[in-house]
């Protein structure tokens, strides 16, 4: 392991260890459990992102992925790959979030810097029905430019349960390419502080191929301010393009940490 590798392993260590405290310094938000989140930040909420938002909108494609303290995938050809990517997001003001994917860096194999991206979300509706409007622009750190246009949605199903979906389409250069996801997670609160659930959708690359993923998520809530979550996902479950149409050989697990900051 090479000094590049090992300083960022513990410079993520550092912070893991780190933020919970800063966080409990603060004025904590407290929103009932994961299910009874709204689909944007409240104003003046900093959410530092080392897991996914959501396992739905915000953890499918090409956009809006990457995301965990530490995510690592499988493939029968090309084996074992580790990845960090840490982000944050901000509620401006009432109903508009912005965030971005500031450190996305691959460790293994080979020690990297990936494709940073920024976003802006708006909350159009409210209630058990949550519409948002979002843009994303994945900047060519480390590969190519993409822009996300899309609607993500957050249906209340219960105080306990709650579906996140939407749709994305992808717009990708280097070659031009238009890709469309429509994700979808299920969550369901054991109680306030623990969670779990299901995850699949669409993907339809190119716009002529199809990938169905599955896999499941869980995670669990401290003081309202910190989440631990982790997953498992097979992100060829289904699929169009490889030579078996049911495919488990490429999979992933991702361990992360999300923190929630009152800062005006």
């Amino acid at each position: 392991m090479n000094m590049k590798t090992t300083w960022t392993i513990s410079t993520i260590f550092t912070l893991i260890c780190a933020l919970p405290s800063a966080a409990q310094a603060a004025e904590m938000l407290a929103q009932g459990g994961y299910a009874e989140r709204p689909l944007s930040l409240d104003k003046g909420t900093l959410r530092i992102d080392m897991a996914p938002p959501d396992f739905g909108y915000m953890d499918f494609g090409e956009i809006n992925d990457g995301r965990g303290a530490l995510r690592m995938n499988g493939n029968a050809d090309r084996g074992v790959g580790v990845y960090s990517g840490v982000g944050a997001a901000i509620g401006i003001v009432k109903d508009l979030e912005a965030g971005a994917l500031l450190f996305p860096i691959p460790i293994h194999p080979n020690f990297d810097f990936g494709n940073m991206e920024a976003y802006v979300r708006y909350q159009i509706t409210h209630g058990t029905f949550q519409l948002g409007a979002q843009a994303t622009v994945q900047i060519p750190t480390g590969g190519r430019f993409g822009v996300g246009l899309g609607m993500p949605m957050r249906i209340a199903a219960s105080d306990l349960v709650r579906i996140d979906t939407g749709f994305e389409f992808e717009f990708m250069a280097n070659p031009g390419q238009v890709h469309l996801d429509v994700p979808l997670a299920v969550a369901f609160d054991i109680n306030d502080v623990f969670f779990i659930g299901p995850r699949t959708g669409l993907r339809f690359p190119v716009m002529r191929e199809l990938q169905m993923p599955l896999g499941l998520f869980l995670g669990g809530t401290i003081a309202d301010a910190v989440d631990l979550t982790g997953s498992f996902t097979f992100w060829d479950f289904i699929n169009t393009y490889s030579d078996r149409t049911v495919d488990l050989r490429p999979w992933e697990i991702m361990f992360g940490v999300t923190v929630f900051v009152d800062v005006f």
